[in-house]
């Protein structure tokens, strides 16, 4: 999780040498990836402070790849937000994409 830390959830590291399947992925076929647990609201997940390499007036390309695994029925839907934070306002999520599917 180089770079990366969780917000206000559990996260963990699974990777081949670990043993461990969280039935989503086989760490040993895909390579390591993070688990992210007890996420009480949608903005809970992992996050990275990208603020000393972004620069104005810069177009920026991200992409993620992104499993969803558990007891969920229905519609799922993942969501990438912009965390903005500034000493002279509150904390601002800048909604960036959704991705629905039905499980």
């Amino acid at each position: 999780m180089h770079s990366w830390h969780p917000n206000c959830c559990e996260a963990f590291v699974v990777t081949a040498e670990s043993n461990v399947s969280h039935g989503v992925l086989d760490p040993s076929k895909c390579g390591s990836y993070v688990v992210v647990k007890n996420r009480k609201e949608t903005w809970q997940g992992l996050e990275q402070d990208i603020t000393n390499r972004v620069k104005p007036c810069s177009l920026y390309k991200v992409s993620a790849t992104v499993a969803v695994s558990g007891p969920v029925h229905g519609l799922v839907e993942v969501m990438a937000t912009l965390k903005l934070e500034s000493q002279q306002s509150q904390t601002n999520y800048q909604f960036i994409a959704k991705y629905g599917l039905f499980l």
